[in-house]
């Protein structure tokens, strides 16, 4: 069973030829901080066509949500 994360922002990309790093945080409030503090959750790597393939699959899935507004 794969692993969920729920994350809050992408922090950091980062690429080295044909392979890519998304690095993702999670926000949360820290004592004696006013502002939330990223904590790295997750750091997803892949080739580049694996992402032009999730991009595709994203705007495909923002184009739906437009439709439905």
């Amino acid at each position: 069973m794969a692993k969920e994360y729920f994350v809050d922002n992408l922090k950091n990309f980062w690429a080295q030829g044909d392979v890519i790093t998304l690095t993702f945080e999670r926000l949360g409030m820290v004592d004696g901080k006013e502002e939330p503090v990223g904590e790295t959750v997750l750091k997803l790597t892949m080739k580049g066509q694996n992402l032009v393939n999730m991009t595709n699959a994203l705007n495909g899935i923002l184009n739906k949500l437009k439709e439905k507004k």
